[in-house]
């Protein structure tokens, strides 16, 4: 009996290779991710369209999430109770009262899925959003100027 062939991620072979079988433990999980994330995708959409948000209440949304410290997915009612805390505190202070609202509104009738695809979304916009320099006073390694 020979063993099954773990799958590594290699762009343009992983779907072809992932959908052929038999599968190692480590490549069944890499296309179950596969299928994970398009349901959090789909999840996430529709809870967008049913809240009828947008950008501006969401970006409370994700301001809250990079707030946070998270260790476990929290409930929703866990997730419900610190998002109105965030809401009180001087973070969102400088917040207009109708975007606090209309994201509070968004929050509240998030199930445990909701909570799932609105953290793996917040989390993925905060972790690809351009970061500033570390020390912006410094100049740029290799950069030069025109005189």
């Amino acid at each position: 009996m020979t063993d099954r062939e773990h799958v590594t991620f290699r762009p343009g072979e992983l779907a072809e290779r992932l959908f052929a079988g038999p599968l190692s433990a480590g490549a069944t999980a890499k296309r179950d991710l596969i299928r994970y994330y398009a349901v959090l995708d789909a999840r996430f959409d529709d809870w967008w369209n049913a809240n009828q948000l947008w950008e501006a209440p969401w970006d409370v949304i994700v301001d809250f999430v990079e707030a946070q410290g998270w260790d476990a997915v929290p409930t929703p009612a866990d997730f419900l109770t610190r998002f109105e805390q965030f809401l009180k505190s001087p973070l969102a202070s400088r917040i207009e009262r109708g975007l606090l609202r209309d994201a509070l509104d968004g929050v509240r009738g998030a199930d445990e899925v909701d909570v799932v695809a609105i953290l793996d979304r917040a989390e993925r916009e905060i972790a690809s959003a351009p970061q500033p320099p570390a020390f912006p006073d410094e100049p740029t390694a290799g950069a030069t100027s025109a005189a």
